[in-house]
């Protein structure tokens, strides 16, 4: 009988719930392929082999271009991210979470068979951008859809898996990236972004959209279908009850701020109180950033979700994912260099799995903190080993780096937002923080060859800065639980 099943609320995660979230995330795994494709390839796409057998016809072997031109073809990624990111909020609002993140995939597409194909420079530069919408739009409409399929229960460590995700696209073609590259296999593997995406467009269809979407558009019979297939085999009414009222404090009181991280427990009040009447409810339609800005309490959450948006770039990792083989060629020559990439790139995933784990016992501002001063620590190393040729020192203090990073600040700046904000604000959030983060992705991306070039061993000596003031907002501004 359906009143002795287990409260939704309660229960683990069901086969078709995990199945709905990994469609959804192979859209952060294309966002990660694409952000590292460029890392271990940088070399052979720019300086032509000699003696190369011509396999791609009329294709040319390479593409050369100077360090700045090279910057803007990576860092015109971000511009494309910070495009995709300004239109997600609006999108998932409009169309639903689940058909933005179907169409998305046409960027993916062609974005990816533009660089494959890319017969000059600006066609390989418009593939970069296109792919960057793609993983703009990705990071909104995925972090959105997670939040909203998810228990309060499982809501944080669901939450890290769109890190996860992407932590392994960047592992899978840097991995890629070392028998890929070759003349034509850097081709091969910029193509390779089109795989995840026409699974994803085979495999959502088959998915629910989220019930909290739904609820805001005011489908509640679809919104109790959609959650019910989500828990199979459990009991819903009271989940669906607390999801209505959610929507309704939000839409009549401003302040209401609890509603998505809030943990929720069965109990006595849960089963005497009424149901929620539907006809007696309005739900709050999604606020945009102007809105969500007016309001005291709102806009102080919000920019702290946003500020650590723009310090994940602006901490030194965008120049490890982007050009760590560039930078450790200086050090241990190209032979290796590829290798000692890879190795970065798994501690990250592995790692980033780790938190996922640890992040409900740990706390979210004690990880960030560890994780800033880790990173602080590791940037110093890095400065003082390259300058004094001390490669042991080198690859001890990167791998570090990428470790502080993926216990704190990347997963952790995922699920803050999320478990904040209430439900009608969490697109807009959402959108902006990552439009400020691709801000800071570009210019980093864009900046970094030139900075290497010129400050030589000493770039992360600016590195050493942005994370001391990571740390001192973190410990300032960051609540120690969540609200």
């Amino acid at each position: 009988m359906e009143n002795e099943q287990p409260d939704s609320r309660e229960k683990g995660m069901s086969a078709y719930f995990v199945f709905c979230a990994f469609s959804a995330l192979l859209a952060g795994f294309n966002a990660g392929y694409n952000g590292g494709a460029s890392n271990t390839t940088e070399n052979i796409i720019l300086h032509c082999p000699p003696a190369v057998e011509d396999e791609m016809g009329d294709f040319p072997d390479c593409l050369p271009m100077s360090s700045l031109v090279w910057g803007f073809a990576v860092g015109v990624f971000a511009l494309g991210g910070l495009t995709g990111s300004t239109i997600a909020g609006s999108a998932t609002s409009k169309f639903g979470r689940k058909t933005t993140l179907f169409w998305n995939n046409l960027a993916f597409i062609a974005g990816g068979l533009m660089i494959a194909l890319s017969v000059n420079i600006p066609l390989f530069i418009a593939g970069r951008f296109l792919v960057g919408v793609g993983s703009g739009v990705a990071g909104v409409a995925v972090a959105t859809y997670l939040a909203e399929i998810s228990t309060d229960r499982w809501r944080g460590p669901l939450g890290i898996t769109l890190e996860l995700s992407q932590m392994g696209g960047i592992l899978i073609s840097q991995g890629l990236g070392i028998p890929f590259a070759t003349v034509p296999g850097w081709r091969w593997l910029m193509g390779g972004t089109l795989a995840p995406a026409i699974l994803q467009m085979i495999l959502l269809p088959f998915c629910q959209e989220t019930p909290r979407f739904l609820i805001m558009r005011e489908k509640y019979d679809e919104a109790r279908e959609s959650l019910v297939k989500l828990r199979r085999g459990c009991q819903v009414d009271l989940e669906y009850d607390d999801m209505i009222r959610a929507q309704k404090e939000s839409g009549s009181n401003g302040n209401t701020i609890a509603t998505v991280g809030s943990s929720m427990r069965l109990s006595i009040v849960d089963v005497a109180r009424p149901p929620v009447e539907l006809g007696e409810t309005k739900v709050a339609a999604p606020l945009n950033i102007f809105e969500i800005l007016k309001n005291r309490k709102l806009r102080k959450m919000a920019l702290v979700g946003i500020t650590l948006f723009a310090l994940q770039p602006l901490s030194g990792m965008i120049g490890i994912v982007y050009y760590s083989t560039s930078i450790f060629e200086k050090v241990f020559g190209a032979a290796k260099a590829a290798y000692v990439t890879l190795g970065i790139a798994s501690i990250n995933f592995l790692l980033t799995f780790v938190s996922a784990v640890v992040i409900e016992k740990a706390g979210r501002k004690l990880l960030l903190v560890i994780s800033e001063i880790g990173m602080l620590v590791a940037s110093a190393l890095l400065v003082v080993g390259s300058t004094l040729a001390l490669d042991p020192l080198v690859i001890t203090a990167a791998f570090l780096f990428v470790a502080a990073f993926a216990i704190g600040l990347g997963p952790v700046t995922v699920i803050l937002i999320p478990e904040l904000m209430p439900t009608k604000a969490i697109s807009a959030v959402i959108s902006m923080a990552n439009n400020v983060g691709w801000i800071c992705t570009f210019a980093v991306g864009l900046l970094l060859p030139v900075l290497t070039e010129n400050l030589k061993t000493y770039t992360f000596t600016l590195f050493i800065g942005t994370n001391l003031l990571a740390l001192l907002f973190t410990l300032i501004f960051v609540p120690s639980k969540r609200k």
